[in-house]
């Protein structure tokens, strides 16, 4: 639970989602497949929790800080679902075998 929870509190280490996912992957997919074919999502999927991390050099230094965003948890898996799914296309479509 080191993690930051994003706007829904739901902690990404340990979600609940991981521990429900045999119930909760038609409702998921349902919810995907639908933003996806949409091309919207949800309102609340674009609320985060925005807070600085200290890089380096002096704490009194604002310039010395990166913005963070903590996302929704649900969000955050089907972006991931849309990334490996694009890493998987550009592999397959454009590496040839000396680049794989």
């Amino acid at each position: 639970m080191n993690k930051s929870p994003g706007p829904d509190s739901v902690h990404p280490r340990i979600s609940i989602l991981y521990k429900v996912r045999q119930q909760s992957v038609t409702p998921l997919h349902i919810l995907f497949e639908t933003s996806f074919n949409s091309g919207l999502i949800p309102h609340y999927w674009k609320f985060a929790n925005t807070v600085p991390i200290h890089k380096k050099g002096s704490k009194a230094d604002v310039n010395n800080y990166r913005p963070v965003s903590l996302t929704n948890v649900v969000c955050k898996v089907m972006e991931s679902i849309i990334g490996d799914h694009i890493m998987k296309y550009v592999k397959n479509e454009f590496a040839t075998g000396s680049q794989s």
